[in-house]
């Protein structure tokens, strides 16, 4: 009887485990098979997306390089926004990009963008001058808790969920946590650029995003727009920090280089 009972027991255990590995056999396709349309359904944004955060990331170490060479902030942004709009033109010219010419019509709907996008950058460079890298990861990552809040308020959009709120300040949590324990550190040595480029930059990926509903144009014609019209705006800025004052000298630096 006891060994009636034990293969009685041995028999049970056994078809539960044989239906344990059929109920695992069955979730695993199951799992993998949602989590294949789940990447296929963002398929076209996954490239866009990673493209962004390497480019992302490599401008902002690009430029702090840059400034440690050629420390002039808003000549080294007329720079870029010569070079992108005269190579984004150039490659028009030839046949290998589209590209529209520059319009009043369309100059004058789009003004703001190329404006925006100019504070932006103007201040992440003077952040990049005042902090450390590190610092500026930070306060980038809480760009998206501003722009979550605002596309509600403004954009007629739904708030994120919590989980999508987890996750935002996980990112937030995770960025202080590597910045505190690398070498640079959180250090600003003044809170109005940092306070400033978080606000413009939170702006402007909203604003944008409302110009791009309303103006429909091509990327690369963006793309020309914004540099060729930032680079119409970029004078007033060289009176921040008297460049203006500095120009032979960064002239002489520059042919240096």
């Amino acid at each position: 009887m006891q060994f009636g009972t034990s293969h009685g027991g041995l028999h049970d255990d056994g078809e539960h485990a044989h239906e344990e590995t059929e109920a695992n056999g069955f979730l695993f396709p199951q799992q993998l098979g949602r989590l294949t349309g789940l990447v296929k359904g963002y398929a076209h944004v996954l490239p866009m997306a990673l493209g962004y955060t390497v480019c992302s990331s490599m401008l902002m170490v690009s430029n702090k390089l840059a400034l440690s060479a050629f420390p002039f902030p808003s000549l080294l942004m007329a720079l870029q926004f010569l070079a992108s709009a005269t190579v984004v033109r150039l490659l028009t010219v030839f046949g290998k990009l589209d590209a529209a010419p520059l319009t009043w019509e369309k100059a004058r709907s789009f003004w703001m963008v190329p404006l925006v996008f100019e504070v932006a950058i103007f201040a992440n460079i003077k952040l990049l001058q005042a902090a450390s890298i590190e610092t500026t990861i930070v306060f980038r990552t809480l760009v998206p808790l501003i722009t979550s809040w605002a596309d509600y308020a403004f954009m007629e959009r739904e708030l994120p969920s919590r989980r999508s709120c987890l996750g935002l300040l996980t990112i937030v949590v995770s960025a202080m946590v590597y910045a505190r324990s690398s070498t640079g550190g959180i250090r600003v040595d003044t809170w109005l650029w940092a306070i400033l480029y978080l606000l413009v930059l939170a702006f402007e990926m909203v604003y944008v995003k409302h110009v791009l509903n309303r103006l429909p144009m091509s990327t690369w014609t963006r793309v020309y727009y914004n540099n060729a019209l930032a680079l119409c705006f970029w004078p007033p800025f060289l009176l921040c920090g008297s460049e203006y004052a500095h120009l032979g000298e960064a002239a002489q630096l520059l042919l240096r280089l």
